[in-house]
């Protein structure tokens, strides 16, 4: 059985129970369930995943080929700390008679986070860049794996 069987089928097993949870909750308003997983399915696939490959073709035609995939890695891990830090920076519903709700400025964590993770990109590539050049002009070599490189 193969990786990508095995992971969907995965997928949809968890989406099915996510389904048959949400459909069998005694408390849940199940025609605002239905909307809200009806609104990630459009907003996944017709929103997120276009947005994506979007940029990974812009990406992939605009930057040099060593410099590709820790871009695409450091977007990827931005991406993943703005959505799950994005509402916390935000601050919606917190109450201001109550500043323990929400006790830090999420909005200049987020930012610190997204600095360190740009650094290391930076690193990466800059790392990858002295390799080559140590290498010395005109010298065959395999694809070395921390850049990206194909051939």
């Amino acid at each position: 059985m193969t990786v990508r069987i095995l992971l969907g089928a995965l997928g949809v097993g968890l989406m099915a129970f996510a389904l048959v949870g949400a459909l069998t909750d005694h408390d849940a308003r199940r025609p605002g369930v239905l909307v809200v997983l009806a609104a990630v399915l459009v907003g996944h696939d017709f929103v997120l995943l276009p947005a994506a490959l979007l940029v990974g073709t812009a990406v992939t035609r605009w930057l040099p080929r060593p410099a590709r995939t820790p871009v695409l890695g450091g977007l990827f891990v931005t991406a993943v700390l703005a959505f799950v830090a994005l509402p916390l920076a935000l601050g919606p519903g917190a109450p201001a008679d109550n500043p323990s709700v929400l006790p830090r400025d999420y909005g200049v964590g987020l930012a610190l986070t997204a600095a360190v993770v740009w650094s290391g990109v930076a690193a990466w590539i800059a790392g990858a860049a002295l390799r080559r050049a140590r290498r010395g002009p005109g010298v065959a070599t395999p694809a070395d794996p921390g850049t990206g490189a194909d051939t």
